[in-house]
């Protein structure tokens, strides 16, 4: 029998865009539901739309008694004029005797029979008798329930969940379960909240893994944890034995808040030293000279008291630093005779000398591991046991804890390292010094002292062939801060300095470094008074 032929066709037709709304009351009782307006006399609409007109009225009629007469009044109302026309032919034909439900199924079947005959009855027989599925309907469930309980649904939500997960998932839920880790942005009791309620899904899926017990759901939540808090409830001569889930749970949260406050605090200390320190350094911050000048011929007056002075630059190297306090001068990185004077080898030399020093000598300060197999071997023999009174898991027990305790204290070094770096680079930023701009001649150039050394004409005199007193490696001859140098850094153009910049950091190894916050570009200075001698010295050097 083709698709044409069917009595009634596979897929029903969906009216539900079209409902109309009906109401009615019955002894003080309102009623209403939401069917379509019938408008066709076709076989398969016609038994199909007063079906649904019947169920959703007993399904919206809870009394029996108001059952039959719901049936007579609101039928009507649900089919066009034509057709409520012929139910009430329907009805002058044969009253009904009483308004039941019996007596509405007679007028249906009735009402269906003026427009349907037997050939449709026994068509419909016959397709059902030899169905032909379509390929747009869907196949019945392979299980269906037998009754509708708690029980066969659970059934058949399994063998939904099963359809997508299998036993591996169970499986791999069980383990993450074992071996659980509370991340950072989830509270403690969340977590716990969490872990049963994962704890549930166990058992819907398929497999036959089982879920956690209640010991495995508390050793759970305590492995989860983070180690310093589980070293804490071990510090405090406690067992999980001694504790109940709720007991536990109590003790992480007071952790919890005890970190939270402390992460507070450190937030607000960095807050704080990090407007410090910039402000720090906006203070620090230097006008550089305005390049392009040479300063070769320049003068500068000099106080009274210096004039007729002829004498050359000396410090007594048991002296006081000039520079800074807390170290002689010959202790000083300035001092050009200092043997750690930083102007001396390029920076991986230094580099490689610090690097040398650190892992050569045996010093008090440890390396990335924060601790040495001394300093633990040495707390063990300090703690009063021996060897031969502690068994192998008992040793194995003590430098786990040792382990533990170092891997802490270098993850804190670690952060501090990082802060103290992010620290330090806004400042080494605010640091840096404009280059000169070139175009100009210094060699003309003067600067205006104070009035105290207004009236001297004597100058700053340093012999050539000494070492520089300000670097070390080279002549006061062949020093860039030597005005009379024919590489002073004030000659020629930028383009000029630039290019010979470039090709002697390619082509020579040179003894200056430029990573140690010195730069050979620099032409920032200030001065000083030693021996009532007024020097220029670099502040970068």
């Amino acid at each position: 029998m083709s698709s044409e032929e069917l009595v009634f066709p596979w897929l029903s037709t969906n009216h539900a865009d079209k409902l109309t709304a009906v109401k009615w009351t019955l002894n003080n009782s309102r009623y209403e539901i939401h069917v379509p307006t019938l408008d066709t006399i076709a076989t398969d609409t016609l038994v199909t739309h007063c079906l649904q007109v019947k169920t959703k009225i007993r399904q919206a009629v809870a009394n029996e008694a108001h059952q039959g007469s719901s049936f007579f009044r609101v039928l009507p109302r649900t089919l066009s004029q034509t057709l409520l026309t012929t139910w009430e032919q329907v009805l002058a034909d044969d009253p009904p005797e009483d308004q039941t439900e019996d007596s509405f199924d007679a007028a249906l079947c009735n009402f269906v029979a003026s427009d349907a005959t037997e050939e449709d009855r026994y068509d419909l027989v016959q397709q059902l008798r030899s169905p032909k599925k379509p390929r747009n309907v869907a196949v019945p469930a392979d299980d269906p329930p037998e009754d509708q309980t708690e029980d066969s649904f659970d059934a058949a939500l399994r063998n939904f969940v099963a359809s997508d997960a299998t036993e591996e998932d169970r499986y791999d839920l069980v383990q993450q379960l074992r071996s659980p880790k509370k991340p950072r942005n989830v509270a403690v009791q969340q977590f716990f909240y969490r872990l049963r309620e994962l704890n549930g899904f166990v058992a819907w899926l398929p497999g036959n893994e089982p879920p956690l017990t209640a010991n495995q759901l508390k050793q759970a939540l305590y492995d989860g944890m983070p180690s310093t808090w589980r070293e804490r409830f071990v510090d405090s001569g406690t067992t999980l034995a001694n504790k109940t889930t709720a007991e536990l749970c109590r003790y992480f949260r007071k952790q919890e808040s005890k970190a939270s406050a402390k992460q507070a605090e450190n937030e607000r200390n960095q807050k704080r030293n990090s407007s410090r320190s910039s402000q720090k350094n906006n203070n620090s911050k230097r006008v550089p000279h305005r390049s392009g000048r040479d300063h070769s011929q320049s003068k500068r007056p000099a106080s009274s008291s210096r004039q007729g002075s002829s004498n050359k630059i000396t410090i007594d190297p048991d002296m006081d630093c000039p520079f800074h306090a807390g170290h002689k001068w010959s202790e000083c990185f300035q001092n050009a005779k200092n043997p750690n004077h930083r102007g001396i080898g390029s920076s991986q030399e230094r580099s490689a000398k610090r690097a040398k020093t650190s892992t050569g000598s045996s010093t008090t300060r440890s390396s990335n591991n924060n601790y040495s197999t001394e300093t633990t071997e040495e707390r063990f023999v300090d703690s009063g046991t021996t060897l031969a009174s502690k068994t192998t898991a008992e040793l194995c027990r003590y430098f786990r804890k040792q382990e533990s305790k170092a891997a802490a204290k270098q993850a804190e070094n670690e952060r501090n390292q990082k802060r103290n770096s992010s620290r330090s680079s806004p400042k080494n930023n605010n640091s840096k010094r404009v280059p000169p701009r070139s175009g100009r001649d210094h060699s003309q150039s003067k600067r205006p002292a104070s009035s105290s050394r207004q009236g001297s004409s004597n100058k700053i005199t340093i012999d050539p062939d000494m070492d520089c007193p300000f670097h070390a490696g080279h002549k006061w001859s062949e020093c860039f801060q030597n005005a009379k140098n024919p590489n002073h850094r004030g000659i020629g153009s930028s383009q000029e300095r630039s290019a010979k910049r470039a090709k002697t950091s390619t082509g020579s190894s040179t003894t200056r470094s430029n990573n140690n916050n010195y730069s050979t570009e620099t032409t920032d200075s200030h001065t000083m008074d030693v021996d009532d001698e007024l020097i220029d010295y670099d502040d970068t050097a």
